[in-house]
């Protein structure tokens, strides 16, 4: 209940006394933290007009300027006393409508504006790993954006309170919001804005995915058994009577769940008196073991891919020495043909012997000099270059292939166009016939 009255305008500005504008100021103040009828967002604004005005009121030395802060104040208390959304109501009903109404302008505009801010954050979490700008690793994909914004307020809530020096050893950690900053720094864009950014497009896939099993996972029981009771009560209030069924079912469905999930002997109406059942609890644990799993598999497969891009780097190394060595026992065999050799290129060995300029050989006809065990290595490098090469030129023919349907010259195709020539006539042999 209200502990100061709502203010009543009075007529005369000798009665707007100090202690009579501090009572319009408490009122106000009241009605501000009110938790029982919250003011809407428009109410709230014009109550903090009338709160400023009150402050400097009682702040001001200036007889004129005092004179016309009280006649605001008396502007604002008649429509306070006249406009029933300023004063506010104690309804649990009408306060439960008017979230749920914020809550559906709230969904609407995140649907609508919600892609947009979402490709600011794209855009951070993008430059930054490519940049290595300083934490990057902190707004990586290995955190959704919802856990990075309840990081990023955790150390705001953290630092508000500190007093201490910035660089002493226990002052509270604010890596993540301290890598936002970094990274805003080096692309140019707006920290402030890009820190709101986060926020709201967390807050829009908490409303756009919005799951109890999210409470689950966090064995936060009592928001679970909140929500069930809530939504049970107000199922009535939201669904139309030609759609019974709908109402039917959904009520079926919530009932189901609060019996599989909850024990509700003690106090059926009261959901903080409700016991979770073994039934949740396994689920929650499920639902955690899942999480780590995932995590785990996504660090297994970052190790994987590294191995895999280190073992690629290590073996290209070992192809171009065993090549390097190939053309210099080529070279100590025939120290003229070096340059021929090089020519050539590394899947090739040139060999002088027998008749003729020179006669080329594969790789794995490498010179005898060489031991086994190098001439198979030089053997599978060639092969592994040359099946490469093999496979870039099929997939250039197939995609010739699915963009022009023939691999003809393209030359003849603009020169039938252009009419320069005409294709020379084939007599009945295949011969071409000439002029």
């Amino acid at each position: 209940m209200p502990t100061v009255p709502v203010p009543v305008p009075l007529k005369t500005f000798s009665d707007y006394t100090p202690d009579r504008i501090r009572v319009g100021l408490s009122w106000v103040d009241q009605r501000l933290r009110s938790t029982t009828r919250k003011p809407s967002p428009l109410s709230a604004k014009a109550l903090l007009l009338y709160k400023d005005t009150c402050t400097d009121a009682l702040n001001t030395t200036d007889e004129g300027e005092l004179f016309s802060l009280v006649a605001l104040i008396r502007t604002f208390e008649k429509s306070i006393a006249t406009e029933y959304w300023l004063r506010g109501g104690l309804c649990a009903e009408a306060q439960s409508i008017q979230d749920r109404i914020l809550a559906f302008k709230k969904l609407e505009f995140n649907a609508r504006y919600g892609d947009y801010v979402g490709r600011l954050c794209s855009d951070l979490r993008i430059k930054t790993a490519k940049l290595k700008t300083e934490g990057y690793w902190l707004l990586s994909g290995e955190k959704q954006w919802t856990e990075i914004s309840d990081i990023i307020k955790s150390e705001d809530r953290g630092i508000q309170g500190y007093k201490g020096p910035p660089t002493a050893i226990d002052r509270p950690s604010t890596k993540t919001t301290d890598a936002v900053y970094l990274g805003c720094t080096d692309l140019g864009l707006d920290p402030q804005l890009t820190l709101w950014a986060i926020r709201q497009y967390a807050e829009r896939n908490n409303m756009m995915h919005a799951s109890i099993d999210n409470y689950i996972k966090d064995q936060k029981y009592a928001i679970v058994a909140s929500q069930l009771a809530q939504d049970l009560a107000e199922l009535p209030k939201i669904v139309p009577p030609e759609e019974g069924e709908m109402e039917s079912n959904m009520r079926t469905i919530i009932e189901a769940l609060i019996r599989e999930w909850f024990d509700t002997s003690d106090n059926p109406n009261e959901p903080g008196a409700w016991l979770a059942t073994m039934e949740l609890r396994s689920y929650s644990k499920l639902m955690r073991d899942k999480a780590e799993g995932v995590s785990a598999a996504r660090e297994e497969h970052i190790k994987a891919t590294a191995n895999v891009a280190k073992n690629i780097m290590e073996r290209e190394r070992e192809d171009a020495l065993l090549i390097e060595q190939a053309v210099a026992m080529q070279a100590i065999e025939d120290p003229n043909e070096e340059s021929k050799m090089q020519a050539l290129g590394p899947g090739l060995a040139t060999t002088t012997k027998g008749k003729g300029k020179g006669k080329r050989l594969p790789s794995s006809e490498a010179p005898a000099e060489a031991d086994p065990v190098t001439r198979k290595k030089l053997r599978t490098a060639s092969w592994n270059k040359w099946t490469s090469m093999v496979r870039r030129v099929n997939h250039h023919v197939s995609e010739h292939m699915r963009q022009y349907g023939n691999l003809d010259n393209p030359d003849n195709d603009l020169d039938d166009l252009a009419g320069l020539h005409e294709r020379p006539e084939v007599d009945k042999r295949g011969d071409r016939s000439h002029d």
